[in-house]
C-alpha cells in the first residue's frame, strides 16, 4: 500500500484507523507521525510523512466545535474568548500526542 502511494509521488499520507492500542501507545510516546519507508525493490526512495489522526478527534471536528447548526456551538461577539480558551485547550490536548510544532486539525464530518 504504501508503495503505490510512493508510486504516485505522494509526500504525505493521514492515517485514521489503526489498532486502538497501538494508537494508545504512539500518542503517549509522541509517535502519532513518523516517515513511513516503503519498500525500495525499484531502488528509489520513496518516503512518505505520514500522520495518524489522534484519539480525541479522529477525522471529525473538535468536540463542540461542530457548527452545523448548533447554536450552542457557534462563535459570537459575546463568547468569542471563551470559545477561543476551549479551541486553545483542545489544541494543547491534541498537541501532546505528537511532536512536531504542526497539527492537523480536520473540520469536518461524515456523521450528523
Amino acid at each position: 500500500y504504501g508503495k503505490l502511494n510512493a508510486m504516485f509521488d505522494f509526500d504525505f499520507f493521514v492515517v485514521g484507523r489503526i489498532d486502538f492500542q497501538e494508537k494508545a501507545a504512539r500518542f503517549a510516546t509522541k509517535t502519532m507521525e513518523t516517515v513511513w519507508r516503503p519498500s525500495r525493490s525499484d531502488g528509489k526512495s520513496r518516503d512518505i510523512m505520514t500522520h495518524v489522526l489522534d484519539p480525541l478527534q479522529f477525522y471529525s471536528y473538535p468536540p463542540g466545535f461542530g457548527f452545523e447548526g448548533d447554536s450552542k456551538t457557534w462563535v459570537t461577539p459575546s463568547n468569542v474568548q471563551q470559545r477561543a480558551t476551549e479551541f486553545a485547550a483542545f489544541i494543547q490536548k491534541k498537541a501532546a500526542g505528537y511532536a512536531t510544532n504542526s497539527l492537523l486539525v480536520p473540520f469536518g464530518s461524515d456523521c450528523k
